[in-house]
């Protein structure tokens, strides 16, 4: 009996002591833990979410290799006015980095629950430069149905001026989160600022040869060009995939006679029987001029302005 209580006794010290080490073990791996987020982007390339085109093109330019840029929005869409799923809403919290474009752009990023200390605004520091619409417009058209364009005017990297701004913020916002690699962001920054500046002399010589010919934009998306070089241009409302309807034709023919335009930019190459029209009834020469808020099919960013400008010089000469 005595055996059988000294065994007992062993048996009890034996399990008090595997309760301490794990209790041990539990403890110092609970306060490794608790409270911490994992590291993300500490290793590896920075995953960087953008609302447009031309901010992940400015990402992917500056970042190189450091970066995994990704933009959500479906080719067929305008990321002005998409919607993301909460899926994708998820995709952009888990980001290293979001990049805004301001102005009131992408008015879903006002409403949902993004990371404060992720979001980069690209054009804070140039607020001051934001140009007024001209109205408030509220139509529909293709599968972003229907959407206004508000107080302000947004395509900001229209003006290659604010396109350089808007990409210092996106390199000081990655030298922020990789101080380490900020001489390479640095020098991809300034080749990039580079070819901005050039295309910014391109435009303005082709903005100057115009000498103050009236245009038209075929869309309100054409505030920042205009403001940056001085151009005398109104905007109707006429969709390049879509025939214009006879009101639209009609507010057309009164803007002629208040002020006659011979050009008509074009965020895509119009409709031929568009086109015609324009030609035959108004003497209206239709050019394309991309925004390019979208990745284009082929080319890139650089290649799609230099185009514009290209175009521009043509009939300007």
């Amino acid at each position: 009996r005595e055996e059988e209580r000294v065994k007992l006794r062993l048996l009890v010290l034996g399990g008090c002591l595997l309760l301490g080490f794990s209790a041990c073990g539990g403890e110092d791996s609970s306060d490794e833990t608790a409270g911490r987020e994992p590291e993300v982007g500490a290793s590896g390339p920075i995953v960087v979410y953008a609302v447009n085109y031309p901010l992940a093109y400015f990402a992917e330019r500056i970042g190189g290799d450091d970066v995994d840029v990704r933009l959500p929005v479906p080719a067929d869409e305008d990321p002005a006015f998409w919607n993301p799923t909460a899926a994708e809403i998820s995709a952009f919290q888990a980001a290293d980095i979001i990049l805004l474009n301001g102005a009131g752009y992408a008015g879903w990023t006002e409403k949902a629950s993004l990371p404060r200390s992720k979001l980069v605004n690209t054009s804070a520091d140039a607020a001051d430069r934001y140009v007024e619409a001209d109205e408030t417009l509220v139509h529909a058209h293709g599968p972003d149905g229907e959407h206004e364009h508000g107080e302000m005017a947004f395509t900001t990297w229209l003006d290659p001026t604010l396109a350089i701004e808007q990409a210092r913020s996106i390199r000081d916002a990655l030298a922020a989160f990789r101080p380490e690699a900020e001489s390479r962001f640095d020098a991809s920054f300034l080749q990039l600022e580079t070819e901005l500046a050039e295309l910014d002399r391109e435009l303005l010589a082709a903005a100057a040869a115009l000498d103050g010919t009236p245009l038209l934009g075929s869309h309100p998306v054409y505030q920042y060009l205009a403001e940056r070089y001085g151009l005398d241009l109104w905007s109707v409302h006429f969709e390049p995939d879509e025939p214009p309807s006879e009101s639209g034709w009609q507010e057309l023919r009164e803007m002629q006679q208040q002020r006659t335009a011979s050009l008509m930019l074009w965020e895509a190459e119009a409709m031929e029987p568009t086109r015609d029209r324009l030609e035959r009834e108004f003497g209206i020469t239709s050019i394309v001029f991309s925004p390019c808020a979208n990745a284009p099919d082929v080319d890139d960013y650089m290649d799609v302005m230099r185009a514009n400008a290209q175009r521009l010089s043509a009939v300007a000469d």
